[in-house]
């Protein structure tokens, strides 16, 4: 495999994973080319197949399961792409898969799944697929490659470990981002409740200036049906009624589009922090520049199994928040305590 910017970047969070036995069950790649990530999932299948490891833990290439690997014919391996004209990935495909995971396999081999384009599965085929996530067959992996990651269901997105393997990465450079990555690395783990309670405060701070904007933005829209239906309502009470619910309306769809940003920054400082915690360099993640100013001792010291529980944390955060209907602030206090609190 060819060492590009984005393999090199990663390859010891791979190596890693296999010479520590700690590898995930399913891997969300999100990528800007769609066969480097194959390639990618060649190199992981065979780090952790390969009996005869280089030096550096990365697989030989040379050996039966390598050379089947590569020449895509090892026998234990399903692949679903989209079909048809609408491009989609069906139902059918996903129970194909489901009965794939539970057939027989010799012993030394792992069942192999590869989801290409994972963001062509509609809802109801996303909805069938989450059973798969939620039970995992034993020596099986899962693979889903997206270009479109925010196609998928944030159930999905929770329930699999994200590597990003973009080159034209996401720039979380809103006008909050800067204090919001403060207050994420004020946030030590085991630190206590004292610690968690004020970033929780911090946060929805954030969040109460969010919404103060949604109103902002709607509020000064100088549109001319907006100005010409409320003098209508001046003497309407029903139309009054009605344009005020609109405007509730998109002043909340606003501040979701916004909050969005927040909690996805907030997931990218997780899911970084878990790279380094597996031994990648700073300057070698997608987003190296939220940590520059933001050296700290905790951070280049985090223990994997704790950056794994930050990232778990921080995925629920995320589909809480972004599926269901529940409060920012109670899910925010919720996600800083159990951050924070003394004893995992």
């Amino acid at each position: 495999m060819k060492d590009t910017t984005q393999f090199a970047r990663i390859r010891s969070y791979i190596t890693n994973a296999v010479k520590n036995e700690r590898i995930g069950h399913a891997y969300l790649l999100s990528c800007d080319n769609l066969q480097e990530a194959e390639n990618f999932c060649k190199f992981f299948i065979k780090t952790i197949l390969c009996k005869n490891l280089t030096s550096n833990n990365g697989p030989c290439n040379k050996c039966q399961k390598c050379t089947q690997i590569e020449k895509n014919t090892y026998p234990y391996k399903l692949e679903l792409k989209p079909k048809s004209k609408s491009r989609s990935i069906v139902v059918k495909s996903i129970i194909e898969m489901e009965n794939f995971f539970h057939r027989r396999i010799p012993e030394g081999y792992i069942r192999v799944g590869i989801i290409h384009e994972a963001d062509r599965m509609n809802e109801e085929t996303q909805n069938k697929f989450l059973k798969t996530l939620e039970e995992p067959a034993p020596r099986s992996i899962i693979f889903l490659i997206t270009r479109e990651i925010k196609q998928l269901l944030p159930t999905i997105i929770s329930r699999t470990q994200t590597i990003p393997l973009r080159e034209n990465k996401y720039n979380y450079d809103f006008e909050e981002s800067e204090l919001l990555f403060d207050i994420l690395a004020s946030v030590i783990p085991y630190s206590g409740a004292k610690i968690g309670l004020l970033a929780t405060k911090k946060i929805n701070k954030i969040f109460k200036t969010l919404r103060d904007k949604a109103k902002k933005l709607v509020n000064d829209s100088n549109d001319t049906d907006k100005i010409y239906w409320e003098k209508e309502a001046k003497s309407d009470k029903k139309l009054a009624k009605l344009l005020s619910e609109e405007e509730s309306a998109l002043t909340e769809s606003i501040y979701l589009k916004l909050r969005t940003q927040v909690l996805s920054a907030i997931h990218c400082w997780y899911s970084q922090l878990l790279l380094l915690a597996s031994g990648i360099k700073i300057d070698d993640l997608p987003n190296p520049e939220i940590f520059h100013s933001r050296k700290k001792d905790w951070i280049n010291n985090l223990k994997i199994n704790d950056a794994e529980y930050s990232l778990a944390l921080a995925d629920r955060l995320f589909t809480n928040l972004v599926s269901y209907n529940v409060r920012d602030d109670i899910e925010i206090n919720d996600f800083m305590l159990q951050l924070t609190k003394k004893s995992h």
